[in-house]
């Protein structure tokens, strides 16, 4: 599993691509619902795409598919 964190954000992509989340969803960041709402066990990301990589910024998060 490739992990990121930053600040009050992580995030983790399996081998599998599929993207999990957890931390403070302030404003949605994490791409939970309903955003604001503080994420303490790792969630699972639905997303049309295998995930390749993340990286979490002090407010933002980011993921390259493996579509590039």
């Amino acid at each position: 599993m490739d992990i990121d964190t930053k600040r009050s954000i992580s995030a983790g992509v399996t081998k599998d691509g599929r993207l999990f989340t957890w931390g403070k969803n302030r404003n949605g960041v994490l791409g939970h619902y309903p955003p604001n709402l503080n994420v303490l066990v790792p969630r699972r990301v639905d997303l049309q795409q295998r995930v390749a990589e993340v990286s979490c910024g002090y407010q933002h998060l980011c993921v390259v598919t493996e579509e590039g």
